[in-house]
């Protein structure tokens, strides 16, 4: 007598469980740690793409998988948005001013009332000397309280630059002018220009 053994059906065997554990838990944690932006984007990126292939190794075959690689995808870009958050916030609240261009010049003073370009006087005059360039110019104090000055000086050709100088003023007293000379000794021809780059007040 024969008998035929039949072969007893297992269970499914879960199909990428350890990586949808792994992106769920990274991504609790980039969620949590959302307050140190370095550490946490980084998790929630790795989450994010952890549970993403788990999800698709177990599309149609392991919900419990699919349920923890979708948790761990929300939770992971959670983490993600909350730490970018915490960055911009974190760069907002660290006092330091966002650089302005006024009339072609830059400044990170904050003052919206007295923009410190404004100060220029019109009529800076560049030379080309034997001994390299030079730029002079004067600056007035537009406010009410005495100030330094920091200004950058750029020396160009046919818009190509050939050379930068900086010079600081002051301190400048409220309705007063000074004038300032930056020099190079780089060389420079009969088309050579300048022109005043950056400004910026500083405390007296």
């Amino acid at each position: 007598m024969i008998t035929e053994l039949t072969p007893t059906p297992t269970a499914p065997q879960p199909i990428a469980r350890r990586p949808a554990t792994i992106g769920l838990v990274l991504g609790i944690a980039s969620a949590v740690t959302s307050v140190f932006w370095v550490l946490a984007i980084p998790l929630g990126i790795l989450a994010v793409v952890l549970s993403w292939r788990a999800a698709q190794q177990a599309r149609g075959r392991d919900l419990r998988t699919i349920s923890l690689a979708v948790g761990g995808l929300v939770v992971g870009t959670i983490g993600v948005l909350l730490g970018l958050g915490s960055a911009v916030l974190g760069d907002v609240s660290s006092g330091d001013p966002v650089p302005v261009v006024i009339n072609g010049i830059q400044t990170a003073t904050p003052d919206a009332e007295h923009q410190p370009p404004l100060d220029l006087d019109p009529g800076a005059r560049c030379t080309v000397d034997l001994g390299g360039l030079r730029a002079e110019g004067s600056i007035t104090n537009r406010t009410d309280k005495p100030w330094g000055y920091r200004l950058k000086v750029l020396w160009e050709d046919s818009g190509v630059m050939l050379a930068e100088g900086t010079a600081l003023l002051g301190p400048v007293a409220p309705g007063g002018t000074t004038p300032f000379a930056v020099v190079s000794p780089t060389a420079g021809n009969a088309s050579t220009t300048c022109r005043v780059s950056e400004i910026d007040r500083t405390k007296p």
